[in-house]
């Protein structure tokens, strides 16, 4: 339900900066919502993580989706789809590899809480490397 009321609000107004600066925003902001509920341990706190989480990742859908129109022509968007969610794919795959081996190694809190510090630095890193290459495109170097 959080999802679907953040996408509603996220696309009914601009919001301010570029799809990745919303997203180097966002995404960090998930993790900490995702996290919540590791540190708590209580119900309360998967209940809020999810609550919180569902408002950040609704809109993060829509940013990687518009960036990537606004990135390919729209002759190859069915291409960059597909490879945008076969990447996606692979990512949720990694990530049921690596819970499985930290359940067995730690507990549930430690596996949620590097699960989401993985995935919100491959973000990152991916989000900077696209803002330093866009900005090289921009003053002409590549």
């Amino acid at each position: 339900m959080a999802s679907i009321a953040a996408g509603l609000v996220y696309g009914r107004r601009v919001w301010p900066g570029t799809p990745g600066s919303q997203t180097l925003v966002l995404l960090p902001a998930m993790t900490v919502a995702l996290t919540l509920c590791a540190v708590t341990g209580r119900l309360w706190g998967f209940f809020a993580a999810f609550l919180l989480g569902g408002l950040f990742y609704s809109p993060l859908m829509i940013i990687r989706n518009l960036a990537l129109q606004h990135r390919l022509p729209e002759n190859v968007w069915a291409t960059g789809f597909s490879l945008l969610y076969a990447a996606g794919g692979l990512g949720y795959g990694a990530a049921a590899l690596l819970t499985a081996g930290l359940i067995e190694a730690t507990t549930p809190a430690v596996a949620i809480v590097v699960c989401t510090a993985v995935t919100t630095l491959i973000g990152l890193i991916a989000g900077l490397g696209e803002r330093a290459t866009v900005s090289r495109v921009r003053l002409g170097r590549e």
